[in-house]
């Protein structure tokens, strides 16, 4: 009986589920904002790192 309590956890905004769905999205979202002031500042060369990522995402290149 517990086990569909935690199981529907995100559909009836159970505590746990909210939380972690609130921890996850705050956590990218710091991700992503130190991400593009690394690279508005270039800290440590990050452009040239963060280019050639993108470049290897837009050209499919992904072994290499």
């Amino acid at each position: 009986m517990k086990m569909e309590v935690y199981s529907h956890a995100i559909n009836n905004n159970a505590r746990f589920g909210k939380g972690f769905l609130i921890g996850v999205s705050t956590g990218l979202a710091i991700f992503i904002a130190s991400v593009i002031l690394a690279y508005a500042f270039d800290l440590n060369g990050t452009q040239p790192m963060i280019d050639g990522l993108f470049q290897k995402i837009v050209s499919g290149n992904w072994r290499s």
